[in-house]
């Protein structure tokens, strides 16, 4: 389901972007970069958990953000960065 409903039958969009809000060009504002967890890191760089957190104590790959208590990722924009020259 792509949206909740109001009682009087309004539909609410669970994301801005359902709403046809345009996001702005890149060519005007800087590139945002986002936040990846390890799951899509994982699944980007085709590594196993266990040469992640290898290649990070040995200094070859990105650190992780520490986001909260229990919770990190890595900024998209350094993840694509090592992809291009891989260690």
């Amino acid at each position: 389901m792509s949206a909740e409903r109001l009682e009087n039958d309004e539909e609410i969009p669970l994301c801005p972007l359902d709403s046809g809000t345009q996001l702005p060009s890149v060519g005007n504002y800087a590139r945002l970069d986002r936040f990846m967890r390890v799951e899509e890191v994982l699944y980007v760089t085709g590594m196993s958990c266990s040469t992640l957190y290898r290649k990070i104590g040995r200094g070859t790959f990105p650190r992780q953000v520490n986001l909260g208590v229990n919770m990190v990722a890595w900024r998209e924009s350094q993840i694509a960065d090592w992809m291009q020259n891989p260690t």
